[in-house]
């Protein structure tokens, strides 16, 4: 067997609400999730390549964080946002209309607490 490419991710969130907002209106996924709703809380994604790519359960404002330190589990998942540098230009530009605080992030561990004045850099 050989694995083709990812087929979706599912995730945990506190407030499904909120983390519509920011994958639906901020990151631009389209949402699909039925008009219904499912069975539970929770919201499905798409970016037009398959069916779902993202599906997100709320589990509420009780749930246990993840622990400090080393441990089993999701790390982190990458998103493509074009092809060219242009391309990544406009993406980072679209970033910068965000009411949102950025973190430029290296593996876990934070480089730049003030991301967008490094993207504005990045920029010129």
């Amino acid at each position: 067997m050989q694995v083709k490419e990812l087929g979706h991710l599912v995730l945990y969130v506190k407030d499904l609400a909120r983390s519509r907002r920011f994958y639906g209106e901020l990151l631009g996924w389209k949402e699909i999730t039925p008009e219904g709703g499912m069975q539970f809380p929770a919201a499905a994604f798409t970016s037009g390549r398959t069916h779902h790519e993202l599906l997100l359960i709320q589990v509420g404002p009780s749930a246990a964080p993840l622990p400090k330190g080393r441990r089993l589990g999701l790390y982190h998942f990458g998103l493509k946002v074009g092809e060219t540098d242009d391309e990544l230009r406009e993406a980072l530009r679209s970033l910068l209309d965000l009411p949102v605080e950025m973190v430029l992030v290296s593996h876990g561990a934070p480089v730049l607490r003030n991301g967008r004045a490094a993207i504005e850099r990045a920029l010129k």
